[in-house]
């Protein structure tokens, strides 16, 4: 990863911006790996649900998607903490608030139950 403190400015798009974050997520000692498909090519890659610890829904992510993915680690009893991602607008940063998400069982899927856990 590659620190900063603002964002960079790209004249095209390019891969190199997948590894730029503000310093304040350092602490996190992320590493990514960026890997182009063609446009045949299947996404999808298998992931042990054991190794899912931590499940981050972005400021934009639409309820319904939400909803799925709360679905599918219940269905793959998985036992993450979820959090709600905020954009903090003053900074170059987002601020992650741990939240309780569960399935609702009255909508067939379609729905969610998002609260602050009791720490």
């Amino acid at each position: 990863m590659i620190y900063r403190n603002s964002p960079p400015v790209l004249s095209t798009p390019d891969e190199s911006a997948c590894f730029y974050k503000s310093p304040d997520w350092e602490y996190e000692k992320e590493w990514r790996c960026v890997r182009s498909f063609s446009t045949s090519e299947s996404r999808l890659v298998d992931i042990d649900p054991a190794l899912v610890t931590e499940i981050h829904f972005g400021h934009m992510m639409r309820p319904g998607n939400i909803a799925q993915i709360t679905w599918y680690a219940k269905l793959l009893e998985m036992n993450p903490r979820f959090f709600q991602t905020s954009p903090l607008h003053s900074q170059w940063k987002f601020v992650n608030t741990r939240k309780r998400v569960v399935p609702c069982e009255h909508c067939s899927g379609q729905g969610f139950l998002m609260e602050d856990p009791e720490l």
